[in-house]
């Protein structure tokens, strides 16, 4: 399948596609883990803490940190 048949399908990009999946795993483990962020990125194969917690304000508009303080 190429990527643009997946677009085609799907109605996303390919990296669109990955990022909300990022996002969908992200936001569950911020939810329901007590894995520290760093762990949580480390997870999720990004390089640092920094690269993750920017991914993560960048798709949700908030650090990690405070999404997961809004969940308290």
């Amino acid at each position: 399948m190429t990527c643009a048949s997946i677009r085609q399908v799907a109605g996303r990009t390919v990296i669109d596609y990955i990022n909300h999946m990022l996002m969908v795993e992200a936001s569950f483990l911020l939810r329901t883990s007590n894995l520290s962020i760093a762990q949580i990125g480390d997870r999720l194969h990004f390089a640092d803490t920094p690269s993750f917690s920017k991914f993560f304000s960048r798709m949700k508009g908030q650090t990690p940190r405070d999404y997961r303080e809004t969940l308290l």
